[in-house]
């Protein structure tokens, strides 16, 4: 089981990964307070975090593309 949180300002990037992430039925809470993500130490967006990981865009993507690759081996 994941927390997933998806810091975003609904930037093109973050459009696009949310809508990855909503085709592969993964369950998340998305976070756009901009002082939360300045506490952070979030300079750009998307940031997906995954537990206690943080990762960029294109990490994210890879991401969730191998969560659905191992969605669909079970």
């Amino acid at each position: 089981m994941y927390d997933i949180t998806l810091y975003s300002t609904d930037c093109p990037q973050c459009v696009v990964l949310k809508k990855k992430m909503n085709a592969r039925g993964l369950a998340f809470k998305e976070n756009n307070d901009i002082k939360t993500m300045q506490d952070m130490g979030i300079t750009y967006v998307p940031v997906l975090q995954v537990n206690d990981t943080l990762m960029d865009f294109a990490a994210a993507c890879r991401w969730v593309d191998a969560e659905e690759a191992d969605q669909n081996e079970h």
